[in-house]
């Protein structure tokens, strides 16, 4: 889906932006952090992904929360300076890389 983020090929967490009437946006993010899919049914196992699975231990959520909020800030700031929102987009989407 055009929504998800990915890790190692399998979803880590999902975005979805609403934008409200007045243009303002809200973003929703949700990231899998310190759940384990050690013992969830073997489809969702080999289409997801958490924080604590690929690192091998659990994640303080307020650092894991403090670094995504840097990061979102980090790249908004830049949206306007370097390149317009589309170019950026399209440069990490899997669905671009993979109609290349």
């Amino acid at each position: 889906m055009p929504n998800d983020v990915l890790a190692a090929g399998r979803k880590l967490a999902g975005i979805l932006v609403e934008v409200l009437p007045d243009r303002r946006h809200v973003i929703g993010i949700g990231l899998n952090t310190n759940n384990t899919l050690a013992d969830a049914p073997p489809e969702l196992q080999a289409t997801a992904a958490t924080l604590r699975d690929l690192s091998g231990v659990e994640q303080d959520q307020t650092a894991v929360l403090i670094r995504l909020l840097t990061c979102l800030e980090s790249e908004f700031s830049q949206l306007s300076v370097d390149l317009p929102a589309l170019q950026v987009a399209q440069r990490v989407c899997a669905l671009q890389q993979g109609a290349s």
